[in-house]
């Protein structure tokens, strides 16, 4: 979700700096459109975040929204079924029928294809319908860089190979390396699906 292949805001025509915040912005303006609805909040990506159980606090929720940051960016890809698993969860914690609006770009980790007709069908079983929103382009895609940082002094360091700081020198940024950069498509399939399955609707 840290790729920039964003659309721009239909009122401000502005680009969201990537699909992480453009899916925080469609959040917090689906909660302003639809007030009298109860909400709650769970990020997801290598493991599942639950930031707040379903509340009308409408304040609280969507400053949960706007300060979300990342909290797994070593891959590229989520889990699916451990997120579903989470909902399922607060399902059975929950009084009164639960709706699910899941934002993704629908990608899972390379070679970690999952199997999710078990929490489907549980979901299915207790009416919980999940809406599906697709975040960033099939084509031509995106891309994320993961690169390193390098102060002043780390950078002499290693060019010399001397590990010596002695100086009190006050440490400043001065240099990145792009260590990898990965391509990323938004992944339709599995969105479509996962809405169709449980009679929900699905939006790009």
């Amino acid at each position: 979700m840290l790729a920039g292949d964003t659309s721009p805001h239909p009122v401000t025509s502005k680009y969201p700096q990537d699909r992480f915040a453009e899916a925080q912005t469609f959040c917090e303006e689906l909660i302003d459109e639809n007030p009298d609805f109860a909400y709650g909040l769970i990020s997801f990506s290598g493991k599942p975040a639950i930031h707040s159980m379903p509340t009308n606090d409408i304040i609280t929720i969507k400053t949960f929204i706007h300060t979300l940051l990342v909290h797994n960016f070593e891959t590229t890809g989520s889990s699916f079924k451990s997120a579903l698993q989470e909902i399922l969860r607060q399902v059975y914690e929950t009084e009164g029928r639960i709706q699910v609006i899941l934002l993704s770009d629908g990608e899972v980790p390379e070679d970690k294809e999952e199997n999710l007709t078990e929490e489907i069908e549980l979901l299915k079983r207790n009416n919980v319908t999940v809406h599906t929103v697709g975040v960033g382009t099939n084509s031509p895609g995106g891309s994320v860089n993961f690169y390193v940082s390098y102060t002043e002094e780390e950078k002499k360091a290693l060019e010399s190979e001397s590990t010596d700081d002695s100086t009190g020198t006050k440490k400043k940024e001065v240099d990145q390396k792009i260590i990898k950069n990965i391509k990323t498509y938004r992944e339709d399939k599995r969105l479509r699906n996962l809405a169709k399955e449980t009679g929900g609707h699905n939006i790009v």
